[in-house]
This record gives structure tokens, sequence and C-alpha cells, in this order.
């Protein structure tokens, strides 16, 4: 009888694709957290991500859903240092 073995974690994140809908539902989200003060010259605080990919999800469902890493990563450093009027 084999022993069962734990699932393994992947070795390489999912890569998830962005069109302009879903660009702009993350923008305008953070531009929402922004006014709230969830953002530091160091970056946005640690809910920002969740919140957004909450509203990217629930606004544009698709077959693989965006995470909160996908969500930092999207736009990179630019944002990070967002501004918005």
């Amino acid at each position: 009888m084999a022993i069962p073995q734990a699932p393994t974690a992947p070795s390489k994140k999912t890569k998830v694709s962005w069109n302009s809908a879903q660009d702009n539902t993350l923008m305008v989200t953070k531009g929402e957290q922004k006014s709230l003060r969830l953002q530091s010259e160091s970056g946005w605080k640690k809910t920002v991500s969740f919140i957004v990919v909450k509203a990217v999800n629930t606004e544009h469902p698709v077959d693989l859903p965006k995470e909160p890493d996908h969500c930092k990563s999207h736009f990179g450093r630019e944002c990070t240092v967002l501004t918005l009027c």
C-alpha cells in the first residue's frame, strides 16, 4: 500500500491576465484606499491588496481569480507611487 503524500506547493506562481476594465477597477479602488490614507511613502498597507482583489474579482469574475500577490505585482513600482488628483 502506497503512503499518501501531502500536496506540494507549486514551484511557479500562476500568471494571470488583466484587461482594461480590471485595470480601471484596480486603479479606482487604490485611489479610494489612498483617500483613506492607506498608502505610505514606502508602499501600500497590507489590507489594500485584499480590498483590491475583492473588488476586481467581484466586478470581473473570471475562471482564474486574482490574488493579493497578483495585485501587488501587476503594475510594479507604478502602483506604489500612485498619484491621483
